[in-house]
């Protein structure tokens, strides 16, 4: 597998998993609160929703699944798991790197008074 592969699929479902579980797009906001509101906060569906590390692993398995039906892909299980655990992280270091920014421009707002 070439390594341009790899780093496409992995970027396609951190897109996808960052989509489904954190973005703001009304659409998809409304559903992944519709599913909260459901069945409650803590409940294993709405934990899937809003785990980016569950949904990567389901995001992952789909994406390589429609890999290997459209091409061999070898090792699958192993781009499944890799893209998974990559996806999953990116979303939490994007998480911590975002709160941390927007801690230091509350900070800077408040001294600047």
């Amino acid at each position: 597998m070439a390594p341009y592969v790899l780093a496409v699929t992995a970027l396609t479902v951190h897109y996808i998993t960052y989509v489904l579980t954190r973005s703001d797009f009304p659409p998809v906001r409304w559903a992944r609160e519709s599913v909260v509101d459901a069945f409650g906060e803590g409940s294993a569906p709405a934990y899937l929703v809003t785990c980016a590390y569950c949904t990567a692993f389901y995001v992952a398995g789909l994406v390589t699944l429609a890999l290997a039906v459209a091409d061999a892909v070898r090792l699958p299980v192993l781009l499944w798991l890799g893209t998974a655990s990559f996806a999953g992280s990116l979303v939490e270091v994007i998480d911590a790197v975002r709160s941390v920014a927007l801690k230091n421009s509350a900070t800077v707002r408040t001294l600047n008074g």
